[in-house]
Parts: structure tokens; sequence; C-alpha cells
């Protein structure tokens, strides 16, 4: 008789790993420390570069996670105005710059110091 309730009746309950799984599992992660120099030394030494790249990829997607999305991806294109406008020193006082003073002895001497 089939189920046409929706709900799931029987096998292994939510959670619970497939024993077959977790065996295999458990003898790859044995490999896992060698499989990490392998692709250190192939990022490092491949005459391919595409093979460079790849498993520097692979890498960092082990270490870090896949890359994480923007939160607002509204703002990728963000266009503002900048507004540049240039001011005559001769307006500004303070904006002026004192020209280094030469002394005698043929030293340059910076600022209003003698």
């Amino acid at each position: 008789m089939a189920n046409t309730t929706g709900k799931k009746f029987g096998g292994r309950q939510k959670g619970m790993p497939n024993k077959s799984t977790s065996d295999i599992r458990a003898l790859a992660q044995e490999y896992g420390p060698e499989a990490i120099r392998r692709l250190v030394s192939l990022m490092r030494q491949a005459d391919d570069r595409k093979l460079q790249f790849a498993a520097a990829k692979e890498l960092l997607y082990r270490g870090y996670g896949p890359p994480k999305e923007p939160e607002d991806s509204s703002q990728e294109n963000l266009h503002f105005n900048l507004d540049v406008r240039f001011r005559d020193p001769a307006d500004d006082p303070a904006a002026q710059v004192t020209a280094p003073a030469i002394r005698p002895t043929g030293e340059l001497q910076l600022g209003n110091k003698m």
C-alpha cells in the first residue's frame, strides 16, 4: 500500500549518517594531509598556469569555503558624481607654499629658518 500522507515512515532518522558513507569518508580523510601537500606542490611547481590556478582555488575553497555573495548586489554598478574644484593659492594665504631658502654655504634650508 502506498504512503499517501506525504510523511516519511521508517528508514534512518534525520541526521543519522549512512554507515557506508561514513566508512568511505573516514577512509578518504586518512589521505587528507597528503592531498593538501600535493595541491600545494601543484600550486607552486606545476608548469601549466591553469593547473596552478586550479590547485590554488581548490586550497582556498577547502580552507575558507565558497566565495560569499555581496549582501546587496544592487551596489555592484554603483555610480556617483565627484565635483572637483581647484582654487587659486593667491586667493587663500594658508594655501601658499614658501619656497626653500638657500644659505650662502649652499645648504638647502626649508621654511624661514636660517
